[in-house]
């Protein structure tokens, strides 16, 4: 009887609960981590389109729960006596989020919480130059899967911390920054391996 009564307790406080759709558009940066080689790492742009739910909890608390599709672009750079190689990769990705918002006052509120990371394609380019024999250059292009094949790597699922901030525009629209610190590796090889970070700005539109 007891779990009957907090079931339909719980099914009353959603079903009172103002959830609010939202819309996120975000735009940042790329930072790869990159183990397992000598070549400098290469920074690069990110960007995700996302739309879900803001559902209060209290006046001071919000869970956001929203998912969105994205793309970044980040690589390695390696020169060693004239020859330089460059590979960068430019994945495609779904990302399911789950995250508490404390308004710390009515125009800023700090927010944590976890992103996961669904990887779905993308593109890697490679080039390689020598200014001794620049008969030597190539470059070349191709599915980011073909790629992993060839290095005998996994493409993986990965988990990321998000802590960032938020500033409201009005009643219903607000500036956003986020930090997303991976916990995990998006690409892993036989001794070599890739992680991801991202730090976004973006704009989100409560509907």
């Amino acid at each position: 009887m007891k779990k009957t009564l907090t079931l339909v307790l719980a099914a009353s406080c959603l079903a009172t609960a103002q959830i609010r759709p939202v819309i996120d558009l975000q735009g940042g940066f790329a930072f790869p981590k990159i183990t397992g080689s000598s070549a400098d790492e290469q920074a690069g742009w990110a960007f995700r389109v996302g739309a879900g739910a803001a559902i209060p909890v209290n006046p001071q608390f919000d869970i956001l729960l929203t998912g969105g599709f994205g793309m970044a672009n980040a690589g390695s750079e390696d020169s060693e006596d004239g020859n330089t190689t460059t590979i960068t990769l430019t994945p495609r990705f779904i990302d399911i989020d789950g995250t508490a918002l404390w308004k710390a006052s009515p125009q800023f509120g700090l927010m944590g919480g976890l992103v996961m990371t669904i990887p779905i394609g993308g593109t890697y380019e490679y080039e390689f130059t020598s200014e001794d024999y620049p008969q030597y250059n190539e470059s070349e292009d191709g599915d980011i899967d073909d790629l992993a094949d060839l290095a005998d790597a996994d493409i993986n699922n990965f988990m990321s911390l998000k802590i960032g901030g938020q500033y409201m525009l009005g009643e219903k629209n607000a500036l956003t920054l986020s930090y997303l610190l991976p916990m995990g590796k998006y690409f892993d090889g036989d001794g070599f391996s890739c992680e991801i970070a991202r730090l976004m700005a973006g704009v989100q539109f409560a509907l």
